[in-house]
């Protein structure tokens, strides 16, 4: 019972620790940024800079990116028209404080990528081709994209030169409609407003955004010195290949800085606590490891040819679904729009995370085939591989549990690690008998069978009347029996009284034996 107390006092203080250290990187104040942040640039439910729903052109962007970026991303005058001293390198709200600086990121096709079919290409001679990574644009021009730049001299604009995620020391992100790199065109926002504004405008004019144009993103990060937490912001405008902007948004608060204080010192105590107490669990497990510790692999390994099987079916209908429902809802369902994605929401549908009222809008039938689907993939389908695998494992559970684990296998590699440095001395494999206990066995009387031998000898002197007295002598007499024991010849116990033993004597000549008397 002690033992049981402790180690649930051992486990309960560890998920104190783990309670800590989560704590530690928790903060209501994280949520609290990020809703502030989104607010501030997003600026959802406004009337004209909502960059949620009002954004659909290339015109709006400039209008929103002159308006609302260079306003929030610098601190502007009080309310008495003075300048914001101090205030420098902080955003609008005065209490965020920028990173270094933002930029415009743009990801553009490749246009020699795309053709027109030839029926139409008299009339629309270029294209800007599907979104993808491959043949993303990645060539210097001049300023509006109107030639190539055989230079750095021929062209003054560094806004149309491409840079490597190597230069931006960035990495490729996901958005709604793609994946993009971490190179592009940029357009840095380092300089004052007025400057910035008059830049934003002239590469409008000079259309910096174009057809080709696939991706533009505003990055930047802040540090709020009040809570101790950073946020890296990334604003992304999709461009459709079918006209109209996605917008996709990501501000990500974190603790990058530890924590200062008393509660900063139990933090740092509880990080080492952890640290310590993950060495010892993992050592202690790697102690105890034993013939338990494969029956994954055993059970995986022993199911596997039906799980096979089971996998081929579970694909065909599972992909059948996917295929089915991708087409129900392409055009009225965002998750659906794409195959990839349609894939992986049909699998959160059998997670039981999907949204009914959306598919029931999209198509009168869909109940009834969310429900086949449901009962055939959530139900039936994974019911049986849970069968095929637990089968598996009960078995491999029976032969683990009839099957000797005499040796711990730390213990046999420590043992080997000492005999290869010559610290330990080898065993002795070779098979030798044991003398003493070969002299043992034969000196030491056995005395298991004492009870048997008045019988033994019973049928021993019954054996010897038969054979050598014709069965005459009495065995009931035991006089009888100690003068044959000692060896004298018992005449008082003969049932013929004139019965004398004789001897044969050959005779010469061939003659008959002849019996006579001694």
């Amino acid at each position: 019972m002690s033992y049981l107390v402790r180690d649930i006092g051992i486990y309960c203080l560890f998920l104190l620790v783990l309670f800590i250290l989560a704590n530690g990187q928790a903060d209501i104040n994280a949520f609290l940024l990020q809703d502030h942040l989104t607010r501030t640039f997003i600026k959802i439910g406004h009337r004209d800079l909502d960059f949620s729903s009002k954004i659909i052109t290339s015109d709006h962007f400039w209008f929103w990116s002159q308006t609302v970026i260079l306003t929030e991303m610098r601190a502007q005058r009080w309310y008495n028209n003075e300048p914001p001293y101090g205030l420098k390198g902080y955003l609008g709200d005065r209490v965020n404080r920028i990173m270094g600086y933002g930029i415009l990121r743009q990801i553009r096709s490749d246009p020699r990528t795309c053709v027109p079919f030839s029926k139409i290409r008299k009339t629309i001679k270029r294209c800007s081709g599907r979104r993808s990574w491959d043949p993303e644009e990645t060539r210097n021009f001049c300023d509006g994209w109107s030639a190539l730049e055989t230079s750095k001299s021929s062209c003054q604009r560094e806004e149309f030169r491409y840079k490597t995620a190597a230069e931006f020391e960035t990495y490729s992100m996901e958005g709604k409609l793609g994946y993009y790199s971490g190179g592009g065109y940029e357009i840095k926002l380092n300089g004052p407003q007025e400057d910035d504004l008059n830049k934003l405008k002239k590469l409008q004019k000079l259309r910096w955004i174009d057809k080709y144009t696939r991706a533009v993103m505003l990055e930047f990060s802040v540090f709020n010195v009040n809570v101790n937490l950073f946020s890296t912001c990334t604003i992304i405008a999709e461009f459709n290949e079918g006209g109209g902007i996605t917008p996709k948004w990501r501000f990500e608060p974190v603790r990058l800085l530890p924590h200062t204080g008393p509660f900063g010192y139990l933090v740092s105590i509880c990080e080492i606590a952890f640290i310590i107490a993950t060495v010892l669990f993992t050592l202690i497990e790697i102690w105890k490891f034993n013939k338990r510790m494969d029956v994954l692999a055993l059970t995986i390994g022993l199911c596997w040819d039906e799980l096979k099987v089971f996998f081929i079916g579970f694909g065909i209908v599972f992909f059948a679904f996917c295929c089915l429902f991708y087409f129900m809802f392409l055009t009225a369902i965002e998750d659906f729009a794409r195959f990839i994605p349609a894939i992986e929401t049909s699998f959160k549908m059998m997670l039981g995370k999907f949204d009914f009222a959306a598919m029931n809008r999209a198509n009168p039938y869909s109940p009834i085939l969310f429900f086949v689907f449901s009962v055939l993939n959530s139900m039936i389908l994974i019911n049986i591989m849970l069968t095929i695998i637990l089968s598996a494992f009960n078995e491999v559970k029976f032969d683990l549990e009839n099957k000797e684990n005499k040796y711990n296998v730390i213990d046999f590699v420590w043992s080997t690690v000492r005999q290869t440095l010559k610290l330990e001395k080898s065993p002795d494999d070779s098979v030798t008998p044991n003398i003493m206990d070969i002299k043992t066995k034969k000196i030491s009387p056995n005395y298991s069978n004492t009870e048997e031998l008045p019988d033994k000898v019973s049928q021993l002197m019954k054996y010897i009347s038969d054979v050598y007295f014709e069965g005459n002598i009495n065995l009931n007499d035991p006089s009888a029996v100690k003068q044959i024991i000692q060896g004298q010849l018992p005449s008082a116990s003969l049932h013929r009284p004139s019965f004398q033993p004789q001897r044969s004597r050959l005779m010469s000549g061939g003659q008959k034996p002849v019996i006579s008397s001694d």
